[in-house]
């Protein structure tokens, strides 16, 4: 073997072993994923024993993850959900602990006392490339949703969506 594919073959092996929420595959138990990822941010436990667990990268990281389990504790499925498809999902008058469970916790939450508002901050890439944020204008009194907006992150453009760096 030459010396260039014994390297490559160094990397593929050393890559295969790190942690990530990609690599969790289904049938995985809940033990298994615990001890790889550490413990959730969140757990939502349905009725019939199944459970959602919740890993952000927040408020740095531009990825939520939430990872379904099944009543025998065994992994169903991992899904990615900053993304078009769950943000869609956001509907007027939806409360507050729904948002939470479809997006899991925001990078940030700021009040807006005098027009009664509470507003949602996720980051995110936008199609895995452009710096995003996603808002969620919920009405303060009531904990639901007014409306949700997009914006290009302020971190990583100027005012006219110019790259900073």
């Amino acid at each position: 073997m030459t010396p260039i594919r014994i390297l490559i073959l160094a990397a593929l092996v050393a890559f295969a072993g790190c942690a990530s929420y990609g690599s969790v595959a289904p049938g995985e138990s809940a033990d298994q994923v615990r001890s790889r990822l550490g413990s959730p941010s969140d757990v939502w436990k349905d009725a019939g024993g199944a459970e959602t667990w919740e890993y952000r990268t927040a408020p740095a990281g531009w990825y939520t993850y939430m990872i379904d389990f099944g009543p025998d504790h065994a992994v169903r499925g991992v899904r990615q959900v900053l993304s078009d498809e769950y943000f869609a999902k956001i509907q007027r008058g939806m409360p507050r602990e729904e948002v939470h469970r479809l997006l899991g916790g925001p990078k940030q939450v700021n009040r807006f006392s005098r027009s009664n508002q509470e507003v949602w901050t996720w980051r995110f890439k936008q199609d895995n490339h452009w710096y995003r944020l996603f808002l969620v204008q919920f009405d303060e009194s009531t904990g639901t949703v007014l409306g949700t907006y997009r914006i290009d992150d302020p971190t990583y453009y100027d005012k006219g969506g110019v790259g900073k760096g």
